[in-house]
Order: structure tokens, then C-alpha cells, then sequence
């Protein structure tokens, strides 16, 4: 949008011959004519500020050249023009609290952060360059989504979002290669990042290229070790190589430390034995073992640590028996569970939950039974 005195520059030089020419008082050949013509009309609808007075001068020329056929030599090049010179404002208007931020970008915030002011302008300015308010035909868009992209990672390099919701605009668009290369750029500046590996492992997924989404996935366990990078690697095995190779996967998360092979990947472990094994009955128990695995882990390093287990694993366990109509088991963790949560908020959902269970299962001395147990509860816990 600034390039305005570049253009003028370049209509100078191109129209000089022609001024030499008329100093001389020589005549003027046709195709100096012509690439002078050509040089204001590409000059005139280039889409930059500032041009004003240069779309005048090109109107004045063409009078003092063509006469009376300067409106037909002209054709529709002052509408273009005007049109061109509204969307270079816009844009000015939108890069410019990038180009402000890409100064203090490098190292102003740590890798995965985005002042949301920033990310905000940028996506403004995607969205109206991909609107192609200049009705650009297919390649030259490509070049100016790629413009858009470069200014945005001047200020926002770190942020992983810029680089993925680019490269799936590419994607969208049928771009494949390019948004290969938007996506491994990003992983090479971002190592750390998940989202960009996910992101790169799905599209290469779509496309059938699943050697390279899972070399993808194992980077990422490799480089960004975490509970989300083993349950996208273990789900990714199950789904494509099948149950060996999920289990192997499994069995490579446990060696992982605590901080990483979370009660998460346990559950993730035991959703896809549940509904990816042959035999339901098997799966289930299956399922249900590495789920009571995860929760003694759980209650060994609060018990170490003097801390509470995590209620979402013991929820999630209570819904699976639940789901697979395990009842002695259910009622069991039920149990287990008002042990190990005997305070609020979580001691009235446990209640409400058994509560629940035995209206549906259990006979009408049990349902007694538990609603005798929680109001004695409830008053033990008020003295």
C-alpha cells in the first residue's frame, strides 16, 4: 500500500524517452507510446496509496496524446483505479498496528504467546485479504495471502495460532504444498508447540500420507512431551496400525514421568480399548483394569504427597462402569470414591451419582440406605 513513490519513480523513468524525444523535437515511435501508456495504467490500478495526482497527470497525458480517443484509449482504467487506491487505504489502515508491533516482536514475548490486540489485527487483515477485494485471479492471491502471512509473522512469529490458521487457509484452498510449508516453517521456529504438529499431522493424515503423520506425532512426543502429544499418538496407533500398536504406544507413554503420562492418557488408553477391541466383554475388563491401575497411581502419590486425587479421574471411571453397566464395580468405586473425596464441591456430586445409580438398579431398602448414609454425612460434616 506504500509503494506510491516507487511508481511514480517507474513512470518517470519508462515516460523518459518519450520527453527526451519531444526535447528534441523528434518523433515519438509508437512503442515508446505504448510502454508509457502501460506504464501509467499499471501504476494507476496498482493497488498503493498516494497516487492521486499521478492517475491525474496519466489523464492529462492521454488527452494530450490520444485527443479525442483518450477516453476509448483509457478504457476503464480511472474506475480500476479508484477502486485499487480504496482497498490500498483499507489495507494501510489495517497493517499498521503490525508493522507498528514487528519492531519489539523479537523477544517481547515468550514462544505460544499473542497479545490478543495483535492476533486480532491480524486476523482482520487475513480475512480482508482473502475476501480479494481487488478480484485477484487465483495465483496472484496465492502471492498476496503469502504477503499477508509475512507481515503478520513479523509481529507474531511466536504465536502458534498465526502460523495454523494460515496454513489451513491454504489447505482450504487447495494449496497443499504451501501449507505443508507454512506448517513445518512453524514447527522449525516453534518446537515446543503441539497445536503445530497436530495440525501438520491431520492434513498429512487426510492426504494418505500416513508415514509422515507418524513420524510427525513421534517428533512430537520427542519435542513437546505431554499428556495431549501421548493421547493424540496413542489414538493416531490405534486408529491406523491397529492394537498392537496402540498398546505398544501405551506402554512407551508409562515410562514417561508422572508430569507427562497424566491420569489422561490412562483413560485415553482404556476409551480405546472399550471401542476399538474385538471382544466387548474382554475389552471392557480390559478397560476397566488400566483405568484402576491409573487411580492406585493416583491415590499412591497423594498419599506420598498429602494431596487429594484428581475427581476427574474418579468421575471418569465412575461414568465408564456406569456405561458398560458394570454394577458391583461401580458400586465398589462409589465407595472407594467417598474416601477419597469426603469434602465439598465433590461429596455432593458422588452423592447424587450413587443416588442416581440405585434409583434406576437397586431396590427400594438401598435407596433408603444411601439417602440414611448422606444425610448422616451431611450432619457429620456440619458439627
Amino acid at each position: 500500500p506504500a509503494a506510491g513513490p516507487l511508481w511514480q519513480e517507474f513512470v518517470g523513468l519508462t515516460a523518459a524517452s518519450e520527453l527526451g524525444a519531444e526535447a528534441n523535437e523528434t518523433l515519438v515511435s509508437s512503442s515508446e507510446l505504448s510502454a508509457t501508456r502501460k506504464a501509467y495504467q499499471s501504476a494507476v490500478c496498482s493497488c498503493a496509496a498516494g497516487l492521486e495526482n499521478l492517475a491525474r497527470d496519466y489523464e492529462a497525458w492521454e488527452a494530450r496524446v490520444s485527443g479525442p480517443q483518450a477516453k476509448l484509449m483509457m478504457q476503464d482504467t480511472p474506475e480500476k483505479g479508484m477502486a485499487a487506491r480504496n482497498v490500498a487505504q483499507q489495507r494501510l489502515v489495517l497493517y499498521a498496528p503490525l508493522r507498528a508491533a514487528a519492531g519489539c516482536a523479537h523477544g517481547h514475548l515468550p514462544s505460544g504467546i499473542a497479545s490478543p490486540k495483535r492476533l486480532t489485527a491480524f486476523r482482520q487483515l487475513w480475512a480482508f485479504e482473502a475476501a480479494n477485494p481487488q478480484r485477484l485471479d487465483p495465483a496472484k492471491l496465492l502471492d498476496r495471502m503469502r504477503f499477508a502471512l509475512s507481515q503478520g509473522v513479523g509481529a507474531l512469529w511466536q504465536a502458534p495460532q498465526l502460523w495454523h490458521e494460515a496454513a489451513t487457509w491454504f489447505a482450504a484452498q487447495g494449496h497443499e504444498q504451501v501449507a505443508r510449508e507454512v506448517w513445518t516453517q512453524a514447527i522449525e521456529l516453534l518446537p515446543a508447540q503441539p497445536f503445530l504438529y497436530l495440525g501438520l499431522s491431520s492434513f498429512e493424515e487426510r492426504n494418505q500420507r500416513l508415514p509422515d503423520a507418524s513420524t510427525l506425532l513421534d517428533r512430537m512426543v520427542s519435542a513437546a512431551p505431554s499428556a495431549a502429544a501421548h493421547v493424540a499418538r496413542l489414538r493416531f496407533a490405534w486408529r491406523i496400525k491397529g492394537r498392537n500398536a496402540g498398546r505398544q504406544a501405551f506402554a512407551e507413554a508409562r515410562r514417561a514421568p508422572r508430569g507427562v503420562c497424566s491420569w489422561h492418557v490412562y483413560a485415553a488408553a482404556a476409551q480405546l480399548e472399550y471401542m476399538l477391541g474385538d471382544d466387548l466383554a474382554a475389552a471392557a475388563e480390559t478397560a476397566r483394569r488400566i483405568l484402576s491401575l491409573a487411580l492406585s497411581k493416583e491415590e499412591a502419590h497423594a498419599a506420598a504427597h498429602a494431596t487429594a486425587v484428581d475427581s476427574g479421574l474418579i468421575f471418569a471411571m465412575a461414568s465408564f462402569l456406569a456405561s458398560c453397566a458394570d454394577l458391583p464395580n461401580l458400586r465398589e468405586h462409589l465407595e472407594r470414591a467417598l474416601i477419597l473425596l469426603p469434602h465439598p464441591p465433590h461429596i455432593g456430586r458422588l452423592w447424587d451419582m450413587y443416588a442416581r445409580i440405585e434409583a434406576q438398579f437397586g431396590t427400594a431398602s438401598s435407596q433408603a440406605a444411601i439417602s440414611e448414609r448422606r444425610a448422616a454425612a451431611a450432619a457429620a460434616a456440619a458439627a
